[in-house]
């Protein structure tokens, strides 16, 4: 059993997806504190000026250790409405627009009060229309308990894991905690190179989110870049 855990974050890039791709259960990991102005509630797209970081808007204010799944956005900012605008303008002459607008239309502008609902829905989306098959659970619907890699370790025994994929930034740490080979998991790194694809609006940008992808060259091609 493999399983990747990583939190969730608004329009996630490809490589959120290709650790998705390589799991077969992958948590989103809302059941820790919020971290402001971070990927949690932010991400990039392209436009005719270059790259723009869009961020949900939550009350932040004497909630300092709110957990994410506890996170609330602030719906009086009519970020939605902002957000969908900037969308359709930036990829007005994208080939894919018309094909997947009126989903990312329902999902930005879904009205959800919680950032780890909100986020959370649209990463299944995401999935579901490139045809990620992964099965995807919120840490905050298990029972492990615990901070930092014990958290971890307690979240990949109750889910019977035997393989932990993480992410290349966690190695440093990762690597030197005996606390996954004594529970029998052995720790997978990922190892994803960035993909170059056809991009509106001049020389090619990395890391953006994901939907750039999808927008520009569709569903089958956007699973290829995750995959390869």
């Amino acid at each position: 059993m493999k399983v990747a855990i990583m939190q969730p974050t608004y329009l996630p890039w490809l490589g959120y997806f290709n650790m998705m791709a390589q799991a077969d259960v992958f948590v989103l990991l809302d059941n820790v504190q919020f971290a402001k102005k971070s990927w949690q509630q932010r991400n990039r797209i392209k436009t005719a000026q270059g790259e723009l970081m869009l961020t949900v808007p939550v009350l932040s204010a004497q909630r300092f250790h709110q957990r994410i799944s506890e996170t609330l956005i602030n719906t009086d900012s009519q970020f939605a409405k902002k957000h969908l605008k900037t969308i359709e303008l930036a990829y007005a002459k994208a080939p894919y627009l018309d094909t997947y607008l009126p989903q990312v239309r329902d999902l930005i502008g879904s009205g959800e009060a919680h950032l780890a609902d909100f986020t959370g829905q649209m990463i299944r989306w995401f999935a579901d229309t490139v045809g990620l098959d992964t099965s995807i659970i919120r840490g905050s619907d298990l029972a492990a308990s615990g901070e930092g890699t014990s958290l971890t370790v307690h979240q990949l025994k109750e889910l019977g894991a035997n393989v932990f994929i993480a992410a290349e930034g966690s190695r440093p740490y990762v690597s030197t905690e005996p606390a996954f080979a004594e529970a029998g998991i052995e720790v997978v790194f990922q190892d994803y190179r960035h993909p170059v694809y056809e991009q509106l609006h001049g020389p090619f940008i990395s890391h953006l989110a994901a939907l750039d992808a999808l927008l520009n060259v569709g569903a089958d091609r956007t699973r290829e870049l995750i995959e390869q």
